[in-house]
């Protein structure tokens, strides 16, 4: 059943609020063959019988992702990026592209800048993950155009960042299409970061190691099993695969 958005075109994200489950946050990235309006952070408080626009770049900037904070829902983070490919160019990064946060259930929001790229021509697709275990961390993956610009993290839940390991130590090509974050549900220096390869931390993102291992290439998901934390799934261009020793 269509419950809205038809125009929207591809969804980086859904959210849905931890304690009010009708509420839920929609990341569209918009049709990216064309220039559309109908991009940005859309919430729904009916579980998506109606939805209201609540954030707005323009029409060749969209919205990737979407979090929530896990024990403080009032603050979210939205990660926007300006995507545009008509059939004779492509557009993967520009000064639009960014943070931005809300500490009001996404009523108003404000562009991070302390710390985090701004207003930066080569910033790209960017990746969120936030520390179940301690929500005061949370990570971003940034991309420069194709490659990777770096891996950032903030210790106060998104208002300021540092970066804590430059993007060419990744030697990653297409962080355009392959870009994503997952922290261990119990362990916040555990970190792991799907490009082409899948890469993982031990130590708060400030180094990583290569363990694609046997996997496809091209990482797409990340996800850890709820009752058992050693064993997690990836979902790649060859399929699922999932390790029962956390990446080992």
């Amino acid at each position: 059943m269509n419950v809205g958005l038809q125009n929207s075109g591809h969804i980086g994200k859904i959210a849905i609020h931890p304690s009010f489950p009708n509420r839920i946050f929609i990341a569209a990235l918009g049709q990216y063959r064309g220039r559309t309006t109908e991009r940005g952070i859309y919430r729904s408080t009916n579980a998506g019988l109606s939805w209201t626009r609540v954030l707005y770049m323009n029409d060749t900037t969209g919205v990737c992702e979407v979090v929530i904070h896990p024990t403080n829902p009032n603050h979210i983070l939205a990660a926007l990026w300006t995507r545009y490919r008509p059939l004779t160019y492509s557009i993967i990064s520009g000064a639009n592209s960014g943070l931005w946060l809300s500490t009001n259930v996404g009523d108003s929001w404000t562009q991070v800048t302390n710390g985090f790229p701004a207003n930066n021509i080569n910033l790209g697709r960017i990746s969120l993950a936030f520390s179940e275990s301690n929500p005061n961390i949370v990570y971003a993956l940034a991309a420069n155009q194709t490659t990777a610009m770096g891996l950032y993290k903030s210790t106060d839940s998104g208002i300021s960042w540092s970066l804590t390991l430059d993007g060419s130590t990744f030697a990653e090509a297409q962080v355009w299409f392959n870009n994503v974050l997952s922290v261990h549900p119990v362990d916040p220096n555990t970190v792991f970061a799907g490009m082409v390869r899948m890469w993982k931390s031990t130590n708060g993102g400030t180094a990583f190691s290569n363990v694609l291992a046997d996997m496809h290439v091209d990482q797409h998901a990340i996800a850890y099993d709820p009752t058992n934390h050693n064993r997690i799934l990836v979902g790649n261009d060859g399929g699922v695969f999932y390790s029962s020793n956390i990446g080992r």
